[in-house]
């Protein structure tokens, strides 16, 4: 799986197809995590989980703080709190 970036998605990528994007804003020195969706025929593969971890990547990257919306990245960072030191509360 490879990522890919624009000005406010990334996007994770196999065989040239984009299979997962997440959307996010930055505002403030902050990154709001807007939406992570990932195309029917790869849900439960953990491609979502792959993304969030390319999102906390580049934040770190970018000395950026994370502000999650969507509820799956909400959930993600309450499971994965060993990220809590990211967050933007």
């Amino acid at each position: 799986m490879q990522f890919s970036y624009n000005n406010e998605n990334i996007y994770a990528m196999q065989n040239d197809s984009v299979i997962a994007k997440a959307n996010f804003t930055i505002k403030d020195n902050t990154m709001f995590i807007n939406h992570v969706l990932v195309e029917k025929a790869y849900r439960g593969q953990g491609v979502a989980h792959k993304l969030m971890l390319e999102i906390i990547k580049y934040s770190k990257n970018k000395n950026l703080l994370i502000k999650p919306i969507c509820k799956y990245a909400q959930m993600f960072f309450k499971h994965n709190s060993k990220y809590s030191y990211l967050l933007n509360d």
